[in-house]
């Protein structure tokens, strides 16, 4: 079955420990607004066409698409299955100055990524769909040690249709 959240309607949890969300062979879609204290997606499908507020985001499922707005208020999250961001991914900082986004599955998109540091040790392929170039652009630091996926259609440039996938890092790079 399908857990749908409409546009204009909003939950808000109030839960002190995590909440679990379990999707097996089903999925949420939030169109609306979703606010959790902690969260943690395991297994099915989770799309964020509206907002999404939580404090520690740990995602560890079959597929995760944002094309809305992802607010995390924590600095712990971590990806081990398919997350594809075409939305909104913040950071508001409450209790480390450091955030770190671990990324062990595989990470696709054409937005930009803005925490302190994002790890990749899956694998990074801008773009939405197989064969489709992508422009993932990260505001952060960026340390590979996974692999990147790179899709060439042509020699039209970089990020545009008919040329290559890119990379975009506006800070530090470190390979391991």
């Amino acid at each position: 079955g399908t857990l749908t959240i409409n546009s204009g309607a909003e939950i808000i949890t109030t839960s002190g420990g995590p909440i679990f969300l379990n999707f097996i062979d089903a999925s949420m879609i939030i169109d609306g607004k979703l606010t959790i204290n902690n969260t943690a997606y395991n297994q099915g499908t989770v799309t964020v066409n509206g907002e999404l507020e939580s404090h520690h985001i740990y995602i560890n499922f079959d597929t995760f698409v944002n094309n809305g707005k992802v607010t995390a208020q924590g600095n712990q999250y971590s990806n081990s299955g398919v997350f594809t961001n075409n939305g909104e991914f913040v950071c508001l900082t409450t209790m480390s100055s450091q955030d770190v986004f671990n990324q062990f599955g595989i990470y696709s998109g054409n937005e930009d990524f803005n925490l302190d540091d994002f790890v990749n040790q899956g694998t990074v392929a801008p773009g939405t769909d197989d064969d489709e170039i992508g422009l993932l652009t990260f505001n952060v630091a960026y340390i590979e040690n996974g692999t990147y996926s790179v899709d060439i259609a042509g020699d039209a440039g970089e990020g545009v249709s008919g040329g290559n996938d890119l990379i975009d890092v506006n800070s530090s790079t470190t390979t391991i």
